[in-house]
């Protein structure tokens, strides 16, 4: 029989576990949904929200319309040895168009830590495609700007 400190210490370890979760957007997504390949979000905002480290976004193909600057906050860091994932899902190409936004606005405002962004088209943002500011240790691959 588990003493009870030994009980405790176990509970508190898977407690703590996270086990990583895929995340799916569509441009067709509705936050409303749960973020499943059968159900995704619709916005970027929601499926960041719901990101932990290790966490993996797959970002469906088509075209989103984007007005407002994605940010991604310090409190969404991932880690050294869990960073959060956004990439195109499979082979699909997702453009984030940022054409309707105003002149100096930012597509995506990044402020994390250890992200890591594959496979994205990013256009037509009022002033950069991307900011990375006050961020280390952040991946950006086979994007285009």
């Amino acid at each position: 029989m588990l003493k009870p400190v030994a009980l405790c210490t176990l509970l508190l370890f898977f407690a703590t576990l996270h086990l990583q979760a895929q995340i799916y957007i569509a441009p067709d997504g509705d936050d409303g949904n749960p973020g499943t390949l059968q159900q995704p979000y619709g916005t970027f905002p929601k499926a960041i929200q719901e990101s932990m480290p290790g966490d993996t976004i797959y970002v469906r193909g088509g075209v989103y319309d984007l007005v407002n600057t994605i940010t991604i906050s310090a409190v969404k860091s991932g880690t050294e040895d869990q960073l959060v994932t956004i990439t195109a899902y499979n082979e699909e190409v997702p453009l984030l168009d940022f054409s309707g936004q105003s002149f100096g606005s930012k597509g995506i405002s990044l402020r994390a830590n250890y992200w890591h962004f594959i496979g994205l088209q990013i256009k037509g943002a009022g002033d950069n495609g991307m900011e990375i500011n006050f961020g280390s240790n952040n991946i950006i691959e086979r994007c285009q700007f």
